[in-house]
C-alpha cells in the first residue's frame, strides 16, 4: 500500500494528496523580493515498521511540561503503514488539543480494556532539526505519551487524527 501524503496549503485551506514517491522540489517563495529557502523534507521520510524505542526527547525543551512544547513546523503522522504530513493551520490545532488533554498522574495503575486499535505515531519536526515522538493509542485506555508525560486522549483528538489519515 502506498503512503498518502497530505499537504495543507497555507495560502488556502485546500489539501492535496500525492503518492509516496519523491516529487520535485517546489520553487522558492518570494516575499518582499527575498526568496525563501525551499521547505525541508519532513521526517521520517518513510514510516517505520516498529516505532523507535527512544528518540532524544530532551532535545525538545519543555517536554516535561507540555505534550508538544514550543512550535513545531511540521507533523508526520504514521499509522497502519500510512504517512501523512500536516502543516499549519491543522498542525496548530492538533498541538493545542494535545497540550490541553487531561494528564495522567505518574505511577497510577489502570485496568485497560483490550488494546486492538491502531497506534498513531506523531513525529513533530522543529525548525532547529529536533524531532519529538508522541504516541496516541486509539483503544485500550487511550493514552497519549511523549516520553515524559501521559494524558488521556479524547474523542475529538482521535477523530481529527482519523480524518487526517483516512483511517
Amino acid at each position: 500500500m502506498s503512503a498518502v501524503v497530505l499537504y495543507a496549503v497555507l495560502a488556502s485551506s485546500t489539501i492535496a494528496c500525492t503518492g509516496a514517491g519523491r516529487s520535485s522540489a517546489p520553487s522558492p517563495v518570494v516575499v518582499d523580493g527575498t526568496p525563501l529557502a525551499p521547505a525541508v523534507e519532513p521526517s521520517p521520510a518513510r514510516c517505520p515498521h516498529d516505532l523507535p524505542v527512544r528518540l532524544p526527547r530532551e532535545a525538545v525543551p519543555g517536554v516535561r511540561f507540555d505534550m508538544v512544547p514550543a512550535t513545531p513546523h511540521v507533523l508526520v503522522i504514521c499509522v497502519s503503514g500510512t504517512r501523512t504530513v500536516v502543516v499549519p493551520p491543522q498542525l496548530t490545532r492538533i498541538v493545542h488539543a494535545l497540550n490541553h488533554l487531561d494528564r495522567v498522574p505518574p505511577g497510577t495503575a489502570y485496568a485497560c480494556p483490550a488494546d486492538l486499535g491502531p497506534l498513531f505515531a506523531l513525529f513533530f519536526d522543529y525548525p532547529d532539526g529536533s524531532r519529538l515522538l508522541v504516541e496516541v493509542s486509539s483503544s485500550g485506555c487511550r493514552f497519549v505519551f511523549n516520553g515524559r508525560i501521559s494524558a488521556r486522549v479524547d474523542r475529538g483528538v482521535l477523530r481529527s487524527l482519523q480524518i487526517l489519515t483516512h483511517t
